[in-house]
């Protein structure tokens, strides 16, 4: 894999890397449509919806990511054993 590079910039106080990403030209076109909806800019939107994502994350000892599961929701069960 190529080594990435990236920019460092500085928005008001705040630093941010700035990089290129290629996406599929049907998940821009859907990006353009929910950023527009949610009165977003594009950036705004593919970060917001980075963070949700990472929201609850954190990384085990062996750096596995580690999910946690909202109170009131429960994990699914399995249901394929057949037995009842």
């Amino acid at each position: 894999m190529e080594e990435e590079e990236y920019t460092l910039i500085d928005r008001g106080g705040r630093k941010f890397f700035q990089v290129l990403l290629r996406m599929p030209v049907e998940m821009v076109e859907h990006m353009d449509k929910a950023s527009k909806a949610s009165y977003r800019s594009r950036t705004g939107e593919i970060l917001m919806r980075l963070e949700e994502s990472m929201r609850g994350e954190s990384f085990d000892a062996h750096g596995c990511i580690v999910k946690s599961i909202p109170s009131g929701v429960h994990a699914p069960t399995d249901n394929r054993s057949g037995g009842q």
